[in-house]
């Protein structure tokens, strides 16, 4: 993200437009952007009917707000998976000629990820989450026009004649221990197909769903939230102590933003499910 920021030029007065309570390396990046380059940072507030794509919409072409400089957004809320539609939200941002970073995070190895139809000017994910890999190596795709722009550090590997992208790579590109490890599992997740990985996610959480029914936790529509993540909030917030009483019977959650954010990957089976609903029933 630091590189994507580094290699976008804006005029200033324009809006760098994400959602509230983003994730801290998509916020700070374009916060320092903002400050540097006199541009107005605009969050969009967590919609009442979980609606982020329609709220997200309705900011890149309100009437009369300064230009849209640079939209950073992500396919789903981080805390609990709410589905920000990439198919209907970059062509807007397209047609509002500003730059799209996306942050794939949420989404790379969990749902199908096209570059070709989103068209960002960057994106990028860490190897950590659903692509089964290590710490502290993550990807950046850079469009075509954006290949010839400056590292955010220098190094034998990306000086000239390096050309492209690989400009941006990192110095100790050559990680013998990282790269094979995420190499290993981009390997297995692409052998199971994303539209294979989504499916069995959405079968997981919506059991899940289901299960936690009658115990005063509710959950955004179906169609409104990716497969892969389920956030479940109280009207009155969690009980306190939750997490560290469902840790008790063996189930390792965690809270966001006052929910909780359950995201089985494909390795849980259905005794798992199972298990964390008993689990809550127990606790709640």
């Amino acid at each position: 993200m630091a590189t994507a920021a580094a290699n976008l030029t804006v005029a200033p007065g324009g809006r760098v437009l994400r959602v509230a309570d983003e994730f801290p390396s998509l916020r700070y990046a374009f916060d320092r952007l903002a400050a540097a380059r006199g541009l107005i940072v605009e969050e969009v507030p967590r919609p009442g009917d979980d609606d982020w794509t329609t709220a997200l919409l309705a900011a890149i072409e309100r009437p009369g707000a300064p230009p849209l400089a640079i939209a950073t957004l992500t396919p789903s809320h981080w805390t609990d998976g709410g589905l920000i539609d990439l198919d209907r939200l970059a062509p807007a941002v397209h047609a509002a000629g500003a730059a799209l970073v996306i942050d794939a995070t949420q989404a790379a190895g969990a749902v199908p990820v096209d570059v070709r139809r989103w068209r960002p000017d960057f994106l990028a994910f860490p190897t950590y989450k659903w692509t089964l890999g290590p710490y502290a190596l993550a990807f950046l795709y850079a469009a075509p026009h954006r290949q010839d722009g400056a590292p955010i550090e220098e190094n034998n590997g990306n000086r000239p004649p390096a050309s492209g992208a690989r400009r941006y790579d990192r110095g100790e590109l050559n990680d013998p221990v990282l790269l094979p490890m995420a190499a290993t599992g981009l390997e297995l997740v692409l052998s199971f197909e994303a539209s294979a990985v989504a499916a069995r996610l959405r079968h997981l959480t919506d059991r899940l769903e289901d299960g936690v029914a009658g115990l005063g936790l509710a959950a955004a529509p179906r169609h409104l939230r990716v497969p892969g993540v389920l956030g479940l909030r109280a009207p009155g917030g969690l009980s306190s102590g939750l997490l560290d009483r469902l840790r008790e019977h063996g189930v390792y959650a965690s809270e966001r933003s006052g929910g909780l954010r359950l995201s089985p990957h494909v390795w849980a089976d259905e005794g798992d499910i199972d298990r964390c609903i008993a689990a809550l029933h127990r606790v709640l």
